[in-house]
């Protein structure tokens, strides 16, 4: 009578898939099927290919992944590169973060595929990205500081700059913008409070940040360093374009802007704290002048605004 082969070792639910799209994130460029097979064998001692087909579909059902078939060439499989389906794939497979959080980096440096194909994506998508990945100093640094990055900001600084004016008459100065620029590309807190601030100005007034400073236990010193944050010594570093001459026009305009540098500047000081700027930032900030219009103008990134 012929014993019954003993089952083998089973993998925790939801391994071989995690591990799939481990790989196939690893190689942006994609990867063949072949070399996925050899992955799982090597690493895991996972040998079944149907096995390993029945996960593949079931991803590329998913929406995860997808399959390029050449003529006479090996078929490929890429992560379909949409920030709300890398979000989904972070969401199921928490340990995929570093991984995630790289191939996105490679994505946004890669300026040639960003000039071919069209990225869109919603302020949301963009805020859920960073709060994300922002447990990961060397990933979240490499995305700030690419192209695409650039453009994000860009993108949004110009969207502001026009509603600014629109709601107010006055357009920010290119000296002041370039500031923000500075900031945004390098403070992945002072994005997000950012964000914020845009959906949600408070409009409070000198007295009140000075009472907010008081419970922080901080100064009136460090608020006259937040709310002139961005102004220079200069006529160029005037924070509007151009001085109203009635006073009154520049009251609620010039609270909104000290309420965002007095914002920004608590978040760069948090950054700092966590290590992920330098003392020496917020010293360059006064002498750091970027050009407003100097990013890649061939990238084509669309930010949408959340519903």
């Amino acid at each position: 009578m012929s014993k019954k082969k003993s089952p083998g070792r089973r993998n925790p639910p939801g391994m071989t898939k995690r591990e799939i799209l481990r790989i196939i994130l690893k190689n942006p460029e994609g990867v063949s099927e072949s070399d996925i097979r050899d992955f799982l064998r090597d690493n895991f001692n996972i040998r079944e290919a149907r096995g390993i087909k029945k996960h593949l579909s079931e991803l590329r059902g998913r929406g995860y992944i997808s399959k390029t078939e050449s003529p006479g060439k090996p078929n490929k499989w890429f992560i379909n590169f949409e920030i709300s389906i890398l979000i989904n794939i972070l969401d199921d497979y928490p340990d995929l973060l570093i991984e995630i959080g790289e191939f996105i980096a490679h994505k946004f440096n890669n300026v040639e595929q960003l000039e071919k194909r069209p990225l869109g994506l919603t302020t949301d998508e963009v805020e859920t990205l960073i709060k994300r990945l922002k447990s990961s100093k060397e990933v979240i640094g490499r995305i700030l500081s690419s192209e695409a990055w650039k453009a994000i900001i860009h993108q949004l600084l110009q969207k502001f700059r026009f509603e600014f004016k629109k709601e107010f008459g006055l357009l920010l100065s290119l000296h002041y913008m370039s500031r923000l620029i500075y900031i945004l590309t390098a403070s992945p807190t002072a994005f997000l409070e950012f964000l914020r601030y845009c959906k949600t100005p408070i409009r409070t007034d000198y007295f009140i940040l000075r009472d907010l400073l008081n419970i922080s236990e901080l100064n009136d010193a460090w608020l006259s360093n937040a709310t002139r944050f961005f102004e220079g010594i200069s006529d160029k570093g005037r924070i509007f374009k151009k001085s109203p001459l009635q006073s009154e026009r520049l009251a609620v305009p010039s609270q909104l802007v000290a309420e965002l540098n007095f914002r920004l500047y608590y978040a760069l000081v948090r950054d700092l704290e966590e290590g992920f700027l330098t003392e020496s930032f917020l010293e360059g900030i006064r002498d750091r002048i970027h050009e407003f219009y100097g990013k890649n103008k061939r990238i084509k990134i669309k930010v949408y605004k959340s519903k």
